[in-house]
């Protein structure tokens, strides 16, 4: 017998389907015909809402409605994603991925698995950058090190969240180098960036996108960026290779919809976000922070696959076990 969540979704898939097939053979304005709402799991200000908000209004230039942001903030993303994935499956509610949707099943028992998402597109990357409190006495990642291990206890490290990029990140540089190091999760990069700053946790390894402005206005001090090459946005910054750590990771943002989503209508979808990409003032935003991509479905279903693979072999090498 089908359980009720499987009646459910079949149910909904159905619907959607239907409703897609009617609208789509009528000829009219067909889809989108109302306002559509995109979820953020994090809170209002961090840098997957401004994308999400960036390109919403890009969205919403062209597909002539209005786009709405709903931020769900909590659990490392998760609670956002959850709400997703029981949305119907019509295009008309969207969310905005990040690194965490394809991590979270390594730190925790979830409601939901890669299946029950429609990946749109994967739209920035950006690498994440290593910082630290003015008060910690280290101006490079060999003297981080150096300090975190003669200093008599954990040094704790903040996140915008179980699972996400930067908590992952943390992780990562704790398997290497074999520093004492705890994890502090936050609500969001807005709120991780704020404990930082108030010295409540000592070092972040954060997305470029949510602590770039504290870089530059000296409150925090940058050691190294995680990608292979030097950031542009952050040229005088060595990468963690240049610093003797073998460690590569990168903050990724896309959308997607609810599973079974009609492939008319992710069509669609595809068709007006990679327009709303190639608006001026999107592109220009995006870039200003990040690498703007336009990777198709496919493309993003398989990386979104790879990554989950990644880092539930990291965790396990770490001996964390998935929280229920």
């Amino acid at each position: 017998m089908p359980t009720d969540r499987m009646t459910r979704r079949a149910f909904m898939a159905a619907a959607a389907a239907m409703n897609a097939a009617n609208v789509l053979a009528q000829g009219s304005p067909a889809y989108p015909a109302r306002p559509i709402k995109i979820i953020v799991g994090t809170s209002p200000g961090g840098g997957m809402d401004s994308f999400a908000r960036v390109l919403g209004q890009g969205l919403s230039e062209v597909a002539g409605v209005p786009v709405v942001i709903d931020n769900k903030p909590g659990a490392g993303t998760t609670i956002g994603a959850a709400a997703l994935a029981k949305s119907p499956a019509d295009g008309y509610t969207l969310g905005l991925a990040s690194t965490s949707l394809s991590s979270g099943f390594g730190l925790m028992k979830l409601p939901y698995t890669l299946a029950d998402f429609a990946p749109i597109v994967r739209f920035a990357s950006a690498p994440l950058v290593m910082v630290v409190h003015p008060g910690v006495p280290a101006r490079t990642v060999s003297e981080f090190i150096t300090w975190a291990k003669s200093r008599g206890a954990p040094v704790k490290f903040g996140s915008a969240g179980v699972g996400t990029s930067p908590h992952l990140g943390g992780e990562l540089l704790k398997q290497i180098t074999g520093i004492d190091i705890i994890h502090a999760a936050y609500k969001g990069s807005s709120p991780a960036t704020t404990a930082l700053l108030a010295g409540e946790v000592e070092m972040l390894t954060a997305g470029v996108v949510e602590i770039l402005p504290q870089i530059k206005a000296g409150k925090v001090r940058a050691l190294a960026v995680t990608s292979q090459q030097r950031f542009h946005l952050l040229a005088d910054v060595p990468t963690m290779r240049e610093s003797g750590i073998a460690m590569e990771i990168s903050s990724w943002y896309g959308i997607v919809a609810p599973a079974d989503t009609p492939r008319a209508v992710t069509g669609k979808l595809y068709e007006l976000l990679s327009k709303a990409l190639a608006l001026p003032a999107v592109n220009t935003r995006i870039s200003a922070e990040a690498e703007v991509l336009n990777e198709e479905p496919a493309q993003f279903t398989a990386f979104m696959r790879s990554e989950a693979a990644r880092w539930t072999r990291l965790l396990q090498a770490a001996g964390i076990q998935p929280e229920r």
